[in-house]
């Protein structure tokens, strides 16, 4: 079965980018292996095979291409460079960082289009997460492990940023005052401007997720 991306283009599909995937791996012993489970982390794995340059991708940016279906478990594949080979994780979760690190990088998302913004991330990070064992899209899985890896440079802006969406977070609302009015001023779609201003009053309503930017800079995980 095939995959596409969702776009963040309609009131639809903004929807269920803002959502919050729950469904979460605690330990290998209380976990019930359901074929959805494994299906939805060959549809991650496929996309990143027929698309090389992508950098990683979260699986609610996915969804089935013939049932329109969307993917909510919480999976997210990241290579290090276009052409790299990529690494799988199945509900990630950032477990050290040094906050002292935090750095002004240029992000953008292929969800969006070519629209940048000036965030804060974190240059080295460790991540926990599980895999299955000697998975490939020709077999059936062969267990579930937990791991953990540390990322730096690119390779750890590009998990924060598909752990963000994993969390109904874009990559706009890591920007501060500055250089969040330096994004909206690239946008000229009366639609894609509303949409984001949705995003920021969802999240500020629900009190989660978002640090006080005139607190501090750096937004906690």
């Amino acid at each position: 079965m095939s995959v596409e991306l969702i776009k963040y283009n309609n009131s639809v599909d903004c929807d269920l980018l803002r959502q919050i995937v729950i469904h979460r791996l605690i330990l290998e012993s209380e976990y019930i292996i359901m074929s959805y489970r494994y299906d939805e982390y060959n549809l991650v794995m496929q996309y990143m095979k027929k698309n090389p340059n992508a950098m990683g991708v979260s699986s609610n940016q996915l969804r089935t291409i013939f049932t329109k279906h969307p993917i909510f478990s919480r999976i997210i594949a990241v290579r290090n460079s276009p052409g790299d080979d990529f690494i799988m994780m199945m509900d990630p979760v950032v477990v050290d960082f040094v906050r002292n690190d935090a750095k002004p990088c240029v992000e953008g998302c292929s969800l969006c289009g070519e629209k940048f913004a000036v965030t804060q991330r974190y240059e080295y990070i460790r991540v926990r997460y599980h895999q299955y064992h000697d998975f490939n899209l020709d077999s059936s899985y062969n267990g579930i492990s937990e791991k953990e890896s540390d990322f730096y440079g690119s390779a750890a802006v590009s998990v924060q940023h598909q752990i963000d969406h994993l969390n109904g977070v874009m990559f706009w609302n890591r920007c501060d005052g500055k250089n969040f009015t330096s994004f909206i001023s690239q946008i000229d779609d009366s639609r894609f401007l509303k949409e984001i201003q949705l995003s920021l009053l969802d999240d500020r309503e629900k009190n989660i997720r978002f640090w006080d930017r005139n607190v501090s800079p750096i937004p906690p995980f």
